[in-house]
């Protein structure tokens, strides 16, 4: 059983990027080009990202791609390359509270949907951007607010959700937190977005949607996820990828999740042993870690991923 108390010191918190970790950028792929961007969020924070593409994209469509919790969108720069390799143009942002971005914490988990929300704005609100074709992919946390941003922006064209959840009251059933204790908190930092939607999003959404779930995820679990939606919403237009032993990475190769789990386990044992202690043994730690391998993309996935994209 978790607390709001815990909920909050847990998850309602500042994200940086960490020293010791390797972060893909623009810079570590031959020819792809980033251009800043920055906009307002509903608290009036200011968030940062880039848009992203190789010359030759196609110039009538953009992805909105977001970044589930933790420091931003530069943990995903192998996930939006592949995207970019594939001709499109991503836009990628880090949200309030983390990264690159302005605010000390990240108010609400609703905030994911919040930032989204501001995020397409931005596009529309752009003579170049407004009137291309967008779609949207979140992992995580950013795949709750993909799964529910057709409530607040129904003309999106696609929708790709990664190991996501439902809505906030699903993911309080799982924590054990009490439903209205945690709404009411939401509600307090983000009253237009923290509305339970869920089911009800995805039912009204006119558009293509792809929800991508690994069985054995063990930080967002499938209850949640695609087997509470496949079970419960009427839309047809749903495709889903259920895929096993990927953990919270479905998306990656077998070989990288492999990888990625053996890494951190032996990192956080000796961390926790007391073996590393500062922050120059943890950085010299991972000196040795092959970060390229430990983020390998699914080739089988992502076809299916680029499949939806081109509908």
């Amino acid at each position: 059983m978790m607390t709001l108390d815990d909920y909050k010191k847990n998850f309602i918190i500042r994200y940086d990027y960490e020293s010791y970790l390797k972060y893909f950028s623009s810079k570590d792929f031959d020819g792809l080009k980033a251009e800043k961007i920055s906009f307002k969020s509903i608290h009036g924070d200011i968030l940062k990202g880039n848009i992203y593409y190789y010359d030759g994209y196609d110039k009538d469509k953009l992805i909105v791609f977001v970044h589930g919790i933790g420091p931003g969108h530069l943990s995903y720069m192998r996930e939006i390359e592949y995207l970019c390799k594939n001709n499109f143009r991503v836009l990628a942002y880090d949200m309030t509270g983390t990264g690159m971005s302005d605010g000390d914490t990240i108010y609400g988990l609703s905030e994911a949907l919040a930032d989204l929300d501001y995020a397409l704005d931005y596009v529309w609100s752009s003579e170049e951007l407004k009137n291309l074709e967008i779609s949207v992919i979140g992992h995580s946390l950013g795949a709750y607010a993909s799964l529910n941003i057709a409530y607040y922006k129904p003309n999106i064209k696609n929708i790709v959700a990664i190991s996501g959840f439902e809505s906030l009251s699903t993911l309080a059933n799982s924590f054990g937190v009490k439903n209205d204790e945690l709404l009411n908190y939401e509600k307090s930092v983000n009253p237009g977005y923290a509305i339970s939607l869920g089911i009800e999003a995805i039912d009204a959404y006119k558009g293509n949607m792809l929800i991508i779930h690994s069985n054995d995820d063990n930080i967002v679990n499938p209850i949640v996820g695609i087997n509470y939606i496949k079970e419960l919403t009427a839309n047809k237009n749903v495709k889903y990828l259920l895929v096993d032993s990927k953990g919270h990475n479905p998306n990656y190769k077998e070989t990288a999740v492999m990888y990625m789990a053996s890494t951190m386990k032996d990192f956080n044992t000796k961390v926790q042993t007391g073996l590393i202690k500062t922050e120059q043994e943890k950085i010299k730690y991972f000196q040795n870690v092959d970060f390229y391998k430990m983020t390998e993309q699914d080739e089988n996935i992502f076809s299916q991923i680029i499949d939806i994209l081109k509908e």
